[in-house]
């Protein structure tokens, strides 16, 4: 936008017309308004003791599928859901489009106080335009935050749940075995030899089911966090494209000085 302070512009007999950096300088810009936290979540330790019992039960008892299970888990799940967190803060902090309608709307402002005619009129409008299209944006940019910091909190709570289920789960195979050794001894018979057998075989199902169930549900989420993404895509694709400066913004003649109070 031309500096009206670069040209000649009439005023009013006796009127000294302000420099054009002074209505902005007259008081600081407000603050923007703080953006929605994503919240910061802890590392969580896998449980490799706890994981290794599971491991051994399961190969004695010739269950492979929990091996597999546990390989996902320790490999695969929780993936690199920290870099996923401090992207979604990134997002979740970002308020380029809040600090600049704040300081077009504050220049405003200030300019109302100094000027006036054609060319602040446009202005005016112009700016009112530009904070709009701010605010519809910033709007998108908070959102995709929020769907991130979103999924971020599935696959911590999900891990936190299965590091759980894996300490749980070691913890009954602990018992087992010690049902096992009691069917050692002399006097005790194949029935409950095989029962304590029995249990242990259960108690890994048990741990399969328990942990295909929860990655089943947060599978589900992802999926419907996924929809909402697209969603906030389709509203990035539509940022508005601000419009040139009107004309009459840029001739001095049309920045009229307002007569002294």
């Amino acid at each position: 936008m031309a500096d009206p302070s670069q040209n000649s512009s009439p005023g009013p007999t006796g009127s000294t017309p302000p420099s054009w950096s002074n209505p902005l300088s007259d008081s600081p810009a407000p603050a923007a308004p703080k953006a929605n936290p994503i919240p910061n979540f802890p590392s969580i330790p896998y449980p490799s003791d706890s994981d290794k019992k599971i491991r051994e039960a399961a190969e004695k008892v010739n269950h492979p599928d929990v091996i597999q299970m546990l390989d996902n888990i320790k490999n695969n799940l929780f993936g690199n859901a920290e870099k996923i967190e401090l992207i979604a803060q990134g997002w979740a902090s970002n308020t380029s489009m809040v600090d600049s309608r704040t300081e077009i709307q504050h220049a405003t402002e200030n300019l109302s106080g100094y000027w006036s005619g054609p060319a602040y009129n446009q202005y005016s409008a112009y700016a009112a335009d530009v904070t709009g299209a701010f605010d519809t944006d910033q709007s998108a940019i908070a959102a995709m935050g929020t769907t991130l910091g979103n999924c971020v909190s599935i696959v911590y709570n999900t891990y936190a749940a299965i590091v759980r289920f894996i300490g749980n789960t070691a913890a009954d195979l602990v018992n087992a075995a010690a049902n096992v050794l009691i069917t050692l001894i002399p006097g005790v018979g194949e029935l409950e030899a095989s029962n304590a057998l029995q249990a242990t075989i259960d108690i890994l199902t048990g741990f399969i089911r328990n942990c295909t169930d929860l990655l089943s549900s947060a599978v589900e989420q992802f999926g419907q966090y996924k929809g909402t993404a697209i969603g906030f895509t389709a509203s990035a694709a539509g940022f508005k494209q601000l419009t040139p400066l009107p004309d009459q913004i840029g001739n001095p003649s049309s920045w009229h000085v307002n007569p002294a109070g």
